[in-house]
């Protein structure tokens, strides 16, 4: 596939094409869970849960997520993923997010796990998210593949590494 024309698409046709994908991606979450809504903010974290990945990150400061889930009128994350079957800390990360999603979601923030992950999931997350979320430990992360699917469909990501120079730049 040449993308080489892309950038003569038609914006409004491009913005069709990714409401469809959030739809497809909303109803896939709806058969588990209520709640989430086509015009909130949705974020996608997806992929092999393994502790580098740091899928917990977003939780480090729950008030200030809370706050800007409030200040942006809303926020869904929406999370899968699955450890290999002898993967224990992989399996217990899966449990904290789980855990910390019942804590957190309110009004303004719904934070799901869905179960029984694969590739059409994945597919669905990586095009109907509306930002992809990568919060790697540095250098464990070996291509970013997921964050390459969002962004042929069109979804910007987010990736975050908290690396040695930006910690000495904060506390600076």
């Amino acid at each position: 596939m040449c993308l080489r024309g892309a950038i003569d698409l038609p914006e409004t046709g491009m913005l069709a094409a990714h409401g469809r994908a959030k739809e497809d991606l909303l109803a896939e979450v709806e058969r588990d869970r209520a709640g989430v809504e086509p015009k909130v903010l949705t974020l996608g974290f997806a992929r092999r849960a393994a502790t580098y990945k740091r899928a917990t990150l977003l939780f480090t400061d729950p008030e200030r997520l809370q706050a800007i889930a409030k200040k942006a009128g809303g926020l869904q994350i929406i999370y899968a993923g699955k450890a290999h079957p002898q993967d224990e800390p992989g399996k217990a990360l899966i449990r904290q997010v789980v855990e910390e999603a019942a804590k957190l979601s309110d009004e303004n923030l719904r934070i799901v796990y869905l179960e029984n992950y694969a590739w059409d999931l994945g597919a669905k997350l990586t095009a109907g998210a509306d930002v992809w979320v990568n919060t790697p430990k540095r250098p464990y992360e070996a291509s970013g593949t997921s964050g390459m699917k969002a962004a042929l469909n069109g979804v910007p990501a987010f990736r975050f590494w908290m690396d040695g120079g930006l910690r000495a730049a904060l506390k600076a």
